[in-house]
C-alpha cells in the first residue's frame, strides 16, 4: 500500500499559472481563470495554483523607492512608440520589468545612456538584484511546498510583458531545471512563437531551454493534454500537439497554419464547463458571453480566434450572475457589471435587459457596460434601452464604430455605414444611456474627398461625443502583422516600420522577430498636389500633439512622483516648444496653400484637426497625492485647449420646439424655434436613416413634395440633418421620441 502511495506522489503534477509584472490590475484575465477552473475539473491528479505578480506589495514598495529612475526611464524611452492607444504602457511596472530583465545594460541596448545620470544606472542595478532575489525566493517556496511534483510554469504573456516573462523563465530554469515552462496568450501566433522558440539566447548556461513550448490559440484543451503528458513523464520539447510550438514542431512543422477547434468549445452553448460570470478584485462582476466574433472580417483585428465564434448559454450566464448578485453587500453604490466579450448578440442583450428589469430589490442599482457592433444595432435595441428605468440601470454601450469616414469603414470591412453609427449613438443617448467609441483619426486609402465628407459629418455630430452621454477615444491607426494593411502594403500605399522593441529582443535574448504583434507605425507615401502637402502637414501636427500627450497624460495614470523642480521646468519648456511648433506649422501651411486658392479645403482639414486636438487633449485635474505632477502638466493642457477649443453646439427637441445650445466659450445666446406640425413629423421620421425619395413617398398624401424638399434643405443647412449620398438622417437629440 505504501509503495502504491509513493508511486502516486511521483505522478503528481503541479501547474503554476503566472501573471507577470506589468499587467494592468483592471484587466480581467479570462484565459488564466478559465484554464485554472477547467484543469481543476478535468485533471484531478494535478494541483493548479496562481502566481499573480499584481498581488505582491513588494513591487509597490520598489516603485515608491525607485520612482525617480523609473520615471526617467519612462520619458527617455519615448513611450508613445509602444502600445499607448490602449494605455497599457502607462504602468511603471512595465519599466520595472524591463530594468529587472537587463539591469543598467538596458540603457546601452536601448541607446538611452545619454539621457540618464550614473545614479540611475546604480539604482537599476540594485533594483534588478532585489527583484531577482525576491523571484528566486518565491520559486524556492513553490518547490519546497511540493518537492516531488512535476511542475509546469505556464505564463499568460502580453507583448509588453514578454521581456520580463523571458527573464522569469530563465530564473525558473536555473532554480528548477526539471520543471517545464510554457507561454501562451493572445500575443502569440505561429510565426512569432516559432521565432521565440528559435531564439539563440533563451537557454541557461547548461543549455536548457528557458521556454519548452508556446500555446497558440485557445489553451484549455491544449493545457489539459500538456498536464497529462507531464504526468506520464513525457518531455514537452519532444512531443507534437495541435496548437503547441516546441522544438519538435520546428523539426517537423505542421502544414496547417491555424489551430483546430477544441472539443471544449463545441460544448460551450449547451454545457458550460466553468463559470463565465465572476467578481474581480474591485467587486465588479465580469461576464464573458462568448469566445470569438460572429463577424471576424475587420482587417485590423488581431484576435487569434478571428472568424471563430462560440456563444455561451444565456441561461447559464444569468444563473452565474444571480449567484454573484446574491453576495453583493454594498447596496449604497451601483453594482458594476461588464461584459468583456468584444461583441454581444442583440438577442442576448435584450434577454439580459429583461432579466435586470425583473429584479425587484428597490435598493439594487446596476451600471452595465457591454460591446455591441454597430452593424447589429437595430431599432429594437433602442426600444429595449428605452424600457429601462435609468435611475435603476445605467448602460454604457461600447459601439466602437472606429470612423465616420465611409471609405475607411469600407476599407477596414466594418460592415456598417457612418449613418448607422450615428443612429446607434444618438438613440442610445436619447433612451437615457451613454456610449463610448474608438475613433481612428487616420487610415490608409483615405482620399481627400472622403475626408471632406467626414469633416462635414463630424461638424454636425460632434455634440454626440461630449460627456457625460458620449465619449470618443481618438488615436491614429497602428498596423500589426496580421492585418490586411501589413499584408498588402502596396495596395494601401504604406511602408511598415519596425518597432524598437524588436531590436531589444534580439539584443537581450537573440530573438529575431521580423515584426511585432502590435503598434506598427507606418509612413504614408506622399501624394501629389496641394491636398497631399496639406494632409501631410495636418498629420504632422496631430502626431506632435499625440506624441506630447503620450509623454504627459500617462504619467498621471502611472502615478509617478516628480519631486525635482528642475524636471518640472523642463516639462514646461517642452510644452512651450510644442506650442510654438504647432503655431509655426499652422501659419506655414496656410501661406503654402494661398497660391493654390484652396482655403476651403484648408478650413475643412483644420476643423478636423482642431476637433481632434480638443477631444484628445483635456486639462488634467484631480486631488490625489500626485497633485504636484498634475499641476506641472496643466500649462501644456491649457495651451492646447485655448488654441483648439471648439465646443460644438447642441441641437435637441423638446415638445414641439427645436433648441440650440452653445457649449463653448463663444458669447452666443441659445435659441429656441417652434416647429410646425409638418416640419416636426418630417424631422422625427428622419430619426432613422431614410432615402430622400422614401420621405417624399411617405408623406405625399399629406405634405406637398415642394414643402418636404424645403424642410429637408432647411435642416441640412441648419446642421440638424446630415446627407450621405441619397440618404438622410436627423442628428438632433430627441429623448421624447421614445415616450
Amino acid at each position: 500500500m505504501k509503495k502504491k502511495e509513493n508511486s502516486e506522489n511521483k505522478r503528481h503534477v503541479e501547474v503554476i499559472l503566472v501573471v507577470p509584472l506589468g499587467v494592468d490590475p483592471r484587466i480581467f484575465l479570462w484565459g488564466i481563470h478559465s484554464i485554472k477552473d477547467y484543469l481543476s475539473k478535468t485533471c484531478k491528479f494535478a494541483s493548479i495554483r496562481l502566481w499573480d505578480f499584481r498581488n505582491d506589495t513588494f513591487y509597490e514598495e520598489l516603485n515608491k523607492h525607485y520612482s525617480m529612475s523609473l520615471s526617467k526611464l519612462f520619458l527617455s524611452m519615448k513611450e508613445h512608440q509602444m502600445n499607448t492607444f490602449f494605455g497599457v504602457t502607462t504602468s511603471p511596472y512595465i519599466f520595472m520589468g524591463l530594468a529587472a530583465g537587463a539591469g543598467d545594460d538596458f540603457f546601452k541596448i536601448a541607446r538611452l545612456y545619454k539621457w540618464l545620470r550614473p545614479s540611475c544606472s546604480r539604482d537599476l542595478r540594485v533594483l534588478k538584484k532585489k527583484v531577482d532575489e525576491h523571484i528566486i525566493q518565491k520559486i524556492g517556496n513553490y518547490i519546497k511546498e511540493n518537492q516531488d511534483a512535476k511542475r509546469v510554469w505556464a505564463f499568460s504573456v502580453y507583448d509588453y510583458t514578454l521581456f520580463f516573462s523571458l527573464h522569469i523563465a530563465r530564473l525558473i530554469k536555473q532554480n528548477d531545471p526539471k520543471a517545464s515552462v510554457i507561454f501562451g496568450g493572445d500575443y502569440f501566433n505561429f510565426q512569432n512563437a516559432k521565432e521565440i522558440i528559435k531564439g539563440k539566447r533563451i537557454k541557461t548556461d547548461n543549455g536548457i531551454p528557458d521556454v519548452d513550448g508556446i500555446v497558440v490559440g485557445y489553451g484549455e484543451e491544449v493545457m489539459r493534454e500538456i498536464v497529462s503528458q507531464q504526468r506520464n513523464g513525457t518531455s514537452l520539447s519532444t512531443f507534437q500537439l495541435e496548437g503547441f510550438i516546441n522544438d519538435a514542431y520546428l523539426q517537423n512543422p505542421h502544414s496547417r497554419t491555424e489551430v483546430n477547434t477544441p472539443k471544449f468549445y463545441e460544448k460551450l452553448p449547451t454545457e458550460p464547463i466553468v463559470s463565465y460570470a465572476r467578481k474581480d478584485r474591485s467587486g465588479e462582476i465580469r461576464v464573458l458571453s462568448q469566445r470569438g466574433c460572429s463577424w471576424g472580417k475587420c482587417i485590423f483585428c488581431t484576435q487569434i480566434d478571428k472568424e471563430r465564434f462560440y456563444p455561451i448559454s444565456v441561461d447559464h450566464l444569468i444563473q452565474n450572475i444571480q449567484n454573484e448578485i446574491k453576495n453583493h453587500t454594498g447596496k449604497d453604490s451601483p453594482l458594476r457589471i461588464t461584459f468583456d466579450s468584444d461583441e454581444n448578440s442583440i438577442d442576448m442583450f435584450i434577454d439580459f435587459i429583461k432579466y435586470f428589469n425583473t429584479i425587484e430589490d428597490p435598493g439594487m442599482r446596476f451600471d452595465i457596460t457591454l460591446w455591441i457592433q454597430v452593424k447589429s444595432f437595430r431599432k429594437k435595441v433602442a426600444e429595449a434601452l428605452a424600457q429601462i428605468d435609468s435611475k435603476k440601470i445605467r448602460v454604457l454601450l461600447k459601439l466602437n464604430f472606429e470612423s465616420l469616414n465611409d471609405e475607411t469603414l469600407r476599407n477596414m470591412r466594418k460592415g456598417h455605414s457612418p449613418l448607422q453609427a450615428i443612429e446607434a449613438a444618438k438613440s442610445g443617448q436619447d433612451s437615457g444611456h451613454s456610449f463610448i467609441t474608438n475613433y481612428f483619426t487616420h487610415f490608409p486609402l483615405e482620399t481627400d474627398e472622403s475626408v471632406e465628407r467626414e469633416v462635414k459629418i463630424l461638424k454636425r455630430v460632434a455634440h454626440l461625443f461630449m460627456p457625460p452621454k458620449g465619449e470618443g477615444v481618438f488615436f491614429p491607426y497602428f498596423s500589426n502583422n496580421r492585418d490586411g494593411i501589413y499584408q498588402e502594403q502596396d495596395k494601401y500605399m504604406v511602408k511598415i516600420r519596425r518597432r524598437r522593441g524588436d531590436s531589444w529582443l534580439k539584443s537581450i535574448f537573440g530573438i529575431d522577430l521580423p515584426f511585432s504583434q502590435w503598434s506598427h507605425y507606418y509612413d504614408e507615401r506622399p501624394k501629389t498636389g496641394y491636398h497631399g502637402r496639406y494632409g501631410l502637414l495636418t498629420w504632422t501636427l496631430y502626431k506632435i500633439i499625440k506624441t506630447s500627450d503620450a509623454r504627459y497624460r500617462p504619467l498621471q495614470r502611472a502615478k509617478m512622483n516628480w519631486p525635482i523642480p528642475k524636471l518640472r521646468l523642463k516639462r514646461r519648456a517642452a510644452s512651450f516648444g510644442i506650442f510654438l511648433q504647432l503655431n509655426a506649422l499652422i501659419i506655414f501651411s496656410y501661406f503654402l496653400l494661398l497660391p493654390f486658392g484652396k482655403r476651403k479645403f484648408f478650413r475643412q482639414r483644420t476643423h478636423l484637426f482642431k476637433y481632434l486636438t480638443k477631444v484628445t487633449d483635456t486639462p488634467i485635474t484631480g486631488t490625489d497625492s500626485e497633485g504636484a505632477l498634475q499641476a506641472s502638466c496643466r500649462p501644456k493642457a491649457r495651451m492646447i485647449s485655448k488654441m483648439a477649443h471648439v465646443r460644438p453646439s447642441h441641437f435637441f427637441l423638446q415638445d414641439n420646439s427645436l433648441k440650440k445650445e452653445y457649449n463653448g466659450p463663444e458669447k452666443k445666446e441659445n435659441w429656441t424655434r417652434e416647429l410646425h406640425s409638418n416640419e416636426l413629423r418630417v424631422l422625427r421620421y428622419l430619426y432613422w436613416t431614410r432615402k430622400r425619395s422614401k420621405v417624399v413617398e411617405t408623406f405625399k398624401n399629406e405634405i406637398s413634395e415642394q414643402e418636404i424638399t424645403e424642410i429637408i434643405n432647411r435642416h441640412i443647412n441648419l446642421g440638424t440633418v446630415v446627407q450621405f449620398k441619397d440618404l438622410l438622417l436627423s442628428v438632433v437629440n430627441d429623448p421624447g421620441y421614445w415616450k
